[in-house]
């Protein structure tokens, strides 16, 4: 056999479907931990249009305070504003609240730094070494000097299949009797 050469290929099926599962699980994580990034910005989002609309009502307030003690705005007007501003005041929160927990998620990371999608991404190298590992190829040049492997051979991890003998590396043993060495 030369370097590299099939030697044994193993039963790859159980392999190739924990390759599929582990692609597809990758696959998945990446999607989801992306919407997660996404969701983060539209609940940055959601935050500003809501500080917006407390900053406004804020101001509504103040003007209402002004015009209320000369009888241009009612106290009717003034409640309504007060009672909005603290329906906003929370909503601020909730939203900030929702905003806090997305970032304890995703903060300081990337989609592809994710700890989960690096999780995933090690589960799918660990599939794919596995995968390739059902087949074996010959690790140097040389001859198959004890084949133990038959085809359809049940093996176990670490069985000893064949012995390649190097071809760089020869040797001979051999016991001769002094009468014979001529």
């Amino acid at each position: 056999v030369n370097k590299g050469d099939l030697v044994i290929r193993l039963d790859e099926h159980q392999a190739s479907a924990a390759l599929g599962r582990a692609r597809g699980h990758l696959g998945e994580t990446v999607r989801r931990i992306t919407s997660l990034f996404i969701r983060q910005r539209q609940v940055e989002e959601k935050l500003s249009a809501r500080s917006a609309r407390l900053d406004l009502v804020r101001h509504d307030i103040a003007r209402y305070r002004e015009a209320s003690p000369r009888g241009a705005v009612s106290k009717q007007i003034l409640q309504n504003a007060l009672d909005h501003l603290r329906a906003v005041e929370a909503e601020v929160r909730e939203t900030q609240a929702e905003y806090d927990a997305l970032n304890a998620e995703v903060g300081g990371t990337s989609v592809m730094e994710h700890p989960a999608v690096e999780l995933a991404k090690h589960e799918f190298i660990e599939a794919h070494l596995e995968y390739e590992r059902q087949q074996i190829k010959a690790p140097v040049s040389g001859y198959v000097a004890k084949r133990k492997g038959q085809v359809g051979d049940r093996v176990k991890p670490g069985a000893a299949l064949m012995v390649i003998v190097p071809l760089e590396h020869l040797w001979v043993q051999a016991n001769l009797r002094e009468t014979e060495l001529r």
